[in-house]
């Protein structure tokens, strides 16, 4: 999933986090487990502790939006964002903060 445990990237400062969503990570389906912390430099998608707290880094010159899929009758909203090999799906409340 090309997660780690500590981010070591100049991060800059805290500027929001969201609540706790789901999104697929690199193919990996994470159900209301995952946090996004957002940095003046760039993204850190979290995941709760519970399973296995890892962290992945998305830089913000090197992350784009490359898909959007409205909230429809029966799903929720998503954004794909790419950024270098790492592909996200995120959904529904997670979506407004890339």
């Amino acid at each position: 999933m090309g997660m780690v445990r500590e981010i070591s990237k100049d991060t800059g400062a805290l500027i929001k986090q969201s609540g706790w969503g789901s999104a697929n990570i690199n193919g990996v389906s994470l159900q209301n487990c995952v946090k996004i912390l957002v940095y003046t430099n760039g993204y850190e998608l979290k995941v709760m502790g519970l399973f296995g707290g890892g962290k992945l880094w998305l830089p913000k010159n090197n992350t784009a939006v490359v898909g959007t899929a409205e909230k429809s009758f029966f799903s929720e909203k998503k954004v794909t964002v790419q950024s270098d090999q790492n592909c996200v799906l995120l959904y529904g409340k997670l979506t407004t903060y890339v």
